[in-house]
């Protein structure tokens, strides 16, 4: 179990880039988690949940491609997104 005192600040991509990790942690949320790449926008992890509330496969939001964000997110939200990706680009 990864626990708080167990993950080290300094290096978080240790953490994003381990699938098993990142599966373990949000595969039950049942709110909707998606993890993107905020350079090429391309998404690396979403839960069961976001495909189950959006009616999308996996397949179908790989194959959005770069702009699926856009397109599943609700013009009034997206602002508040494309906000958020535009800090960490």
């Amino acid at each position: 179990m990864i626990t708080p005192e167990k993950i080290n600040p300094g290096n978080l991509s240790e953490y994003v880039n381990n699938s098993e990790i990142i599966s373990t942690m949000f595969s039950g949320a049942l709110e909707m988690v998606s993890i993107i790449d905020p350079l090429s926008l391309k998404p690396l992890y979403s839960n069961k949940s976001i495909l189950t509330m959006l009616s999308y496969s996996k397949e179908q939001i790989e194959e959005l491609g770069v702009e699926w964000p856009k397109k599943i997110t609700h013009p009034k939200d997206f602002q508040y997104l494309s906000v958020h990706i535009t800090k960490y680009r």
